[in-house]
């Protein structure tokens, strides 16, 4: 699976708390992710189970990607706070040397178990942090 949106992200509570204070938050431009709510994986592996007389591989993401920087930019939009507290940054690569791939989404299993676009996601996880 993807990135899984729990109650608690510590990346995204750090933004909203910067964004609160003012301050300056830093996201990369050139990272994607996926974003699923935890509410579709928990569906997701569960339907899953559910049809478990076929070996096979699953993989669930969000049917599109969005960079770290546009997730921020995002979160800021949906508090009313500047873009100007966006400081979009380029990863070098990963810390153990491995290379950052330029895409995040991959599809689903099953086009049944289709999920809610990334920034929906955002949105969803946004609300129900109650932030």
């Amino acid at each position: 699976m993807t990135k899984v949106l729990s109650t608690s992200e510590p990346l995204f509570d750090s933004w909203i708390i910067a964004a609160n204070n003012g301050s300056v938050m830093k996201a990369f431009s050139n990272v994607s992710i996926s974003p699923i709510t935890q509410d579709f994986a928990v569906g997701f592996v569960l339907r899953s189970v559910e049809n478990e007389g076929s070996a096979r591989v699953l993989h669930a993401t969000a049917p599109d990607e969005v960079s770290y920087a546009d997730a921020a930019q995002y979160i800021l939009s949906l508090m009313g706070r500047p873009s100007e507290l966006l400081w979009r940054a380029e990863s070098d690569g990963l810390p153990d040397g491995g290379v950052v791939g330029p895409h995040a989404a991959l599809g689903l299993s099953n086009p049944r178990d289709a999920s809610v676009p990334s920034l929906s996601a955002i949105r969803m996880y946004f609300d129900s942090a109650a932030h």
